[in-house]
């Protein structure tokens, strides 16, 4: 078996899991009851295994999160990853398309397996021996899609129809069927010859550039001059903006799939879920007494088939008497919903972006090239801000004429250097940053340095910044 080049897809926002998932901070890049992310997750299921033989992954996200993509892929000691910046999003068949043209300049007989990379799957062994399976049927020039079998009427995913008179390792795929209401999802449960759609697919780059000339024509050229024109910048791709912006926003279902005659279906013979809302991750999650699932600073007394998260270090969370409900906290909101409401939790948000002016959907952290920073305190003349510098990293030099700075450091060590002037400052120790001057800080050491950063001036906004 060739090699197989992982496709993973990393740009969803992930608002169902409001109010810990953020567009800035989506939940593919969170942790549930692991010390990996989902995405760390998914890195290691398609970079590691000792029957399937994997390329350099091609990464697909968007530049907010780059800096997060490579912090993370950096805890792995991954460093050959391609990780291709898309200017807006542009759904899954713009991705797909170009992580194929991408592969195919390399190697014209590339195979490239497609995974979303907020995916729950618990067994890797049998993952992998799926990957065995599918790899078969891609060399005859199918593209192969990954099926769940039902164990319960879900409304929240899509589902395939296959040909119950297939081969023995799978299945001619007959339709896709969108999501279901309940009472559809029911009878297709009852009638059998269905599976969930996960989203993984495995096909021939060559197959997959063929499809998208029959049926999605206006796709390949506009996404050829994308590739074509992208820039390296710090590390990363980023796919010439102009005609990707022409793309139709359209998933690889709608493109694609719905509309190819070489679909074949792979059981995933594995516990696999998408944590697509709160219930998925409860259902997911170890439970204490009475089904409840309690995180860090929760607390639950008399409580069943309940889950209490708290995401803040500075307020406790105690339920008490409760039964069915899912109560999650971060430094700035709370969640309360009964669980078999998860369902409604972006449609809820999306009345209360329309009746109100505050974002609910604020950055909790601003990712940097150096690490990343979040604001503790705000106001129009200062700022109260902690600064966390990846071990070795460093921030440019720069300056600023509306406001001054004052840096506290929490832990670690900082060099600082102001007007050519260069000081060692520790833990517990502080520097003043006049207005106007030339100034770079770094972490000097092997291990992060956290800084409290403090802010005041006449403007405080990010454009006062005159980078050297």
């Amino acid at each position: 078996m060739n090699a197989i080049t992982p496709v993973m897809l990393a740009g969803g926002a992930g608002t169902r899991l409001w109010p810990v998932s953020r567009t800035s901070f989506p939940k593919q890049f969170m942790t549930f009851a692991d010390e990996h992310t989902l995405f760390q997750n998914t890195v290691q299921r398609v970079t590691s295994s000792t029957t399937v033989k994997f390329a350099a992954p091609i990464i697909l996200t968007n530049s907010d999160f780059r800096f997060i993509v490579r912090d993370q892929l950096s805890v792995l000691d991954i460093n050959t990853a391609h990780i291709i910046l898309e200017p807006e999003a542009k759904n899954t068949a713009a991705s797909i398309l170009a992580a194929s043209l991408w592969a195919f300049e390399e190697n014209s007989d590339a195979t490239l397996l497609v995974v979303p990379t907020d995916h729950k799957i618990d067994d890797i062994e049998a993952f992998h021996k799926a990957i065995e399976i599918a790899s078969r049927h891609v060399e005859r020039g199918r593209i192969v899609t990954f099926g769940i079998a039902p164990t319960h009427p879900e409304t929240g995913y899509g589902y395939l129809e296959y040909n119950r008179l297939s081969e023995d390792d799978g299945h001619e795929v007959h339709r896709f069927v969108e999501k279901p209401n309940k009472v559809r999802a029911e009878q297709m449960l009852k009638d059998g010859g269905f599976f969930w759609n996960s989203g993984i697919f495995m096909f021939k780059a060559r197959d997959m550039i063929a499809e998208f000339h029959k049926s999605l024509p206006q796709h390949v050229p506009l996404v050829e001059k994308a590739v074509h024109g992208a820039q390296l910048d710090l590390g990363f791709v980023r796919v010439e903006p102009a005609p990707w912006s022409q793309l139709q926003n359209i998933s690889i279902d709608f493109a694609i799939m719905e509309k190819a005659e070489t679909i074949f279906a792979i059981p995933l013979s594995c516990h696999w879920s998408d944590l697509g809302n709160w219930l998925a991750v409860w259902e997911n999650s170890s439970t204490e007494k009475n089904n409840v699932v309690l995180s860090e600073n929760a607390y639950a007394f008399d409580c069943q088939n309940s889950m209490f998260r708290n995401d803040s270090k500075t307020i406790k969370m105690v339920g008490i008497g409760v039964t069915d409900v899912f109560a999650i906290a971060t430094q700035d909101a709370v969640l309360v919903v009964h669980k078999d409401s998860t369902q409604k939790v972006k449609d809820a948000l999306s009345l209360v972006a329309n009746e109100r002016d505050e974002p609910y959907d604020a950055k909790l952290k601003d990712y940097r090239p150096w690490g990343w920073r979040e604001v503790i305190s705000s106001s129009q003349s200062s700022e109260i801000s902690r600064m966390y510098l990846n071990p070795g990293a460093e921030v440019t030099m720069q300056s600023h004429s509306l406001r001054t700075e004052h840096w506290i450091v929490e832990t670690g060590t900082l060099s600082v250097t102001i007007n050519g002037e260069t000081k060692i400052i520790t833990q517990g120790e502080s520097i003043f940053v006049p207005l106007n001057s030339l100034h770079q800080l770094s972490n000097i050491t092997n291990e992060p340095t956290v800084v409290l950063e403090v802010k005041t001036g006449s403007y405080i906004g990010e454009d006062d910044i005159q980078r050297y």
